[in-house]
């Protein structure tokens, strides 16, 4: 028997107006059948549907006079059971010592999980409410300080090989992300056609990148870790989520995800002074030892390749799902890349064929 957290019960509701009944009422009862065998003697009513995120998962708050809990409606999985991604890399991160929320069970023919309740309150809107720059600092060095924990924590193969090893970031993946936003940004969204010449420019500076970080040892990361990603619940504890896609990449990955972050912008200097917090801390408790120059332009690499991507799942999932939610902050992930690459002189013609199709 599960002890439920009573969590969502003392936090605002990010309420989602349910467009298609038929849909809700079908997760309904295939929440209510899967709660009611994992808590047979609670009565959970309502059944809230919740905001969700940029995938097209569903989410779900029930809630009892003895607690709550956040159901996530997923395709089927019964193909994969046990081994579905979410499943394995929230146990893999619990087992590493990382705050994620507790599955209570799941149905993998109606693809229906149901877990922890930490609240709706995420990092982001916790920023929200700081009254300056000290606190904000310290807010950041302590979720680096977890982001650390856990590349060194779960990157270690114990037990079994969950499938998140076996996936990376390779040449052929950042290449494939490149592509990805030259389709949907410039030549769906913009409606801009790209030269032959042009797209040489773009081929060769891209795979310049792609070619520098592919060559940087691998760790276990999140794949998607931002400030909308991370939980602030009512002990103050910061909770990952959204972690499904997790799978081998650079550690410099997820820290430029966490800093250059599309949904909130921190001073330069602050960016820079974490940084170096995070390569103090992983020296001092873990023994690694980075050439900081070295680390530093990793960071910068991956924020150009990262945020651009980001730019591209913008620009998908207004063409695609028809959502024109995230459109609006281009501009600020814009302004991650070309904070970068103006430090870099080998990269200024990117720079300048990405100005060209953006503000020209």
């Amino acid at each position: 028997m599960f002890e439920l957290r009573r969590e969502g019960i003392s936090h605002h509701h990010p309420i989602q107006e349910n467009s298609n009944s038929a849909m809700f009422d079908r997760d309904r009862r295939n929440l209510i059948k899967l709660s009611t065998e994992l808590f047979p003697n609670q009565v959970f009513d309502p059944i809230l549907s919740l905001a969700g995120d940029a995938s097209t998962r569903r989410y779900y708050r029930g809630i009892s006079d003895q607690g709550s809990w956040i159901g996530q409606i997923n395709e089927p999985f019964s193909e994969e059971g046990p081994s579905f991604n979410f499943i394995e890399v929230t146990q893999h991160l619990e087992k590493s010592g990382i705050l994620v929320p507790k599955i209570y069970g799941w149905n993998s023919e109606t693809g229906v999980i149901l877990m922890e309740d930490h609240g709706d309150v995420t990092l982001l809107r916790r920023l929200q409410e700081v009254y300056g720059h000290q606190e904000e600092e310290l807010i950041y060095k302590e979720v680096v300080r977890i982001l650390a924990d856990m590349h060194a924590k779960a990157s270690r193969e114990e037990g079994f090989r969950i499938n998140a090893f076996n996936l990376a970031f390779d040449y052929e993946k950042f290449k494939w992300e490149i592509e990805f936003t030259l389709k949907y940004f410039f030549e769906e969204h913009l409606s801009r056609s790209v030269s032959s010449r042009d797209r040489e420019v773009f081929n060769f500076y891209f795979d310049k990148l792609c070619n520098e970080l592919i060559l940087e040892p691998l760790v276990f990361t999140h794949r998607d870790f931002h400030s909308r990603n991370i939980l602030v619940n009512l002990n103050n504890d910061y909770v990952f989520i959204d972690y499904q896609d997790a799978r081998m990449g650079l550690r410099q990955y997820d820290l430029c995800s966490l800093l250059r972050d599309s949904y909130y912008q921190l001073e330069e200097s602050a960016i820079y002074e974490l940084c170096d917090f995070y390569m103090e801390y992983s020296k001092e408790n873990y023994g690694i030892q980075f050439d900081k120059k070295r680390f530093i332009k990793i960071f910068d690499l991956c924020t150009v390749q990262r945020n651009f991507k980001a730019i591209g799942t913008f620009c998908y999932i207004e063409k695609v799902r028809k959502n024109n939610l995230y459109l609006k902050y281009i501009g600020n992930t814009f302004e991650n890349i070309r904070k970068v690459l103006i430090k870099y002189s080998d990269y200024s013609d990117l720079r300048t064929m990405l100005h060209k199709y953006y503000y020209f």
